[in-house]
């Protein structure tokens, strides 16, 4: 990691290369197909531009010009209570680092990002469904098993 690298709220202007890293993310767990790529990446741009403007949070990792690494928080209403107390949950997911640039500390710096973000806002808790590679990441800033219970939902094909 270089003294340039720095962690800040994503902005429109880092939508396409959101969208690239969308693709990359997937592409590691195999399936795809490299010639899909830019095709879908111009496709959901748009969907990155007006995430990062509107109701998700979003934290890059940059090295110069480069981006290195993402987490995604959405911000989700709980139901009106007549008793005082955080009114919202945050939905952490989509956290990625370049495969090459892993073990130099991005992740952590990500992190550390959005739980600092996460405590100036009036939020319950931070969820998160982690792959078993990331368990120890999300450990190391505080994310413990708890309370949530969870029930998969399959699909019936329409």
């Amino acid at each position: 990691m270089t003294d340039t690298m720095v962690v800040r709220e994503a902005v429109g202007t880092d939508a396409r290369r959101l969208a690239g890293m969308r693709w990359d993310v997937k592409a590691e767990e195999g399936g795809l197909d490299p010639a899909n790529r830019e095709a879908w990446v111009d496709r959901h741009t748009t969907w990155f531009k007006d995430a990062v403007s509107g109701d998700w949070q979003v934290f890059v990792a940059e090295d110069g010009l480069e981006l290195c690494g993402h987490v995604f928080v959405r911000v989700v209403d709980k139901a009106p209570s007549p008793q005082p107390g955080a009114t919202a949950i945050g939905y952490v997911t989509n956290f990625y680092v370049v495969a090459e640039r892993r073990g130099a500390g991005i992740g952590g710096r990500l992190l550390d990002a959005m739980t600092a973000w996460a405590g100036r806002k009036p939020l319950d808790a931070l969820v998160v469904w982690p792959s078993d590679a990331s368990v120890a990441d999300y450990e190391r800033v505080g994310f413990t098993t708890g309370e949530v219970l969870q029930l998969p939902v399959s699909r019936t094909p329409v």
